[in-house]
């Protein structure tokens, strides 16, 4: 955003393309951390014990 004020004010395109780089620098590095987190269940993987306790044994109802 500053590379978009800058670039009136300086006459100078050169602000408003080095933000827009960023930008997508940004987004790139947001994408492969997320890749990174989900990997797991990009490729159908189970997620592990301790995130879901919870087995299909403690769920039945017992009577």
């Amino acid at each position: 955003m500053i590379g978009t004020i800058l670039t009136p004010l300086t006459d100078n395109d050169f602000y408003d393309a080095l933000s827009g780089l960023l930008l997508g620098f940004m987004l790139c590095l947001a994408a492969l951390l997320l890749v990174r987190e989900f990997y797991s269940l990009l490729v159908g993987k189970i997620s592990p014990r301790k995130i879901y306790p919870l087995s299909a044994q403690s769920l039945t109802v017992k009577r």
